[in-house]
């Protein structure tokens, strides 16, 4: 019997010692992405006061910040910021501020080109930054205010409504 526990004993030593071969099995995957022309804005805050320090009939200035980011095609693509405006809320037979006589802008763009503003009015888009193709990063835009203090103006507190407005083609 302890002839037949030694030999077993030997053959598993000897098979515990036997090496077998490795298995390896490999895969692989591509990453595949799709990059396109995209932006996004934001306002940074959603009333701009306008004030003035000549307190005699001086005009209201106020700024107004936009934060984007922007990727437009590397070619035949460009991307804007446009500006909307509803008119003051002026009461019905009251004589107060108007879009298009009393109020301009100016901006100041990090990235892209502050396009020529001319008169402002109600209603329609107006350019204030452009993009030409292959334009890609972060910016800011500085919209500078001025509001002529007409002295026709009844007394009380006015808004307009603007609306921004970021897109890419």
């Amino acid at each position: 019997m302890k002839n037949w526990l030694l030999t077993l004993l030997a053959g598993s030593l000897a098979l515990a010692t036997l090496t077998l071969p490795a298995v390896a099995q490999t895969a692989t995957t591509n990453l595949l992405v799709g990059v396109v022309a995209e932006s996004t804005l934001t306002v940074g805050a959603a009333d701009t006061p306008l004030s003035k320090t000549d307190l005699t009939f001086g005009n209201f200035t106020g700024t107004t910040t936009l934060t984007y980011k922007v990727r437009i095609a590397k070619s035949g693509s460009t991307g804007k910021i446009t500006a909307t405006f509803e008119e003051f809320d002026v009461p019905t037979g009251g004589v107060g501020p108007k879009v298009a006589s009393d109020l301009t802008l100016a901006c100041k763009p990090t990235l892209g080109t502050p396009s020529p503003v001319g008169a402002l009015s109600v209603g329609p888009n107006i350019n204030i930054i452009d993009f030409v193709a292959n334009t890609r990063g972060s910016g800011t835009g500085t919209v500078n205010w001025t509001l002529v203090d007409n002295p026709l103006f009844e007394t009380g507190n006015y808004k307009s409504k603007v609306t921004f407005t970021m897109s890419t083609t």
